[in-house]
């Protein structure tokens, strides 16, 4: 099972992602803040950080990844626009109630991985 650390300050927000990413299929684990994912991934590895693009304030993915050891191994923002990712840059979803798109990134992941049945 593919593990999620959702940062999510708006605890409202996080419980929604939550719920619904769990009953797809995936292992949530929520903080409210970058601190808190911070120490969270020190203490075990992460395939994906799904974060607020707010939260991240000017530290970039990869900067988040070296604070905790080079334990992440895949980066989605939620934000005002859908970005595909590219090498370097995280994907980047539209944050809203329709989490098709989402979902799809992270099926995407855990594919890329051989999490899925074919």
């Amino acid at each position: 099972m593919m593990n999620i650390l959702l940062v999510e300050p708006d605890r409202a927000v996080a419980w929604l992602l939550r719920e619904e990413l769990e009953d797809a299929g995936f292992d949530v684990r929520v903080c409210q803040s970058l601190s808190q994912a911070a120490q969270a991934m020190r203490r075990e590895a992460v395939d994906v950080l799904l974060s607020d693009a707010d939260c991240l304030g000017v530290c970039q993915p990869r900067e988040l990844d070296e604070m905790a050891g080079g334990r992440v191994c895949d980066f989605v923002l939620l934000g005002p626009r859908d970005v595909m990712p590219r090498e370097g840059r995280p994907a980047m979803v539209r944050k809203s109630a329709d989490l098709g798109p989402l979902k799809n990134i992270l099926f995407g992941y855990a594919a890329k991985r051989g999490w899925l049945n074919s």
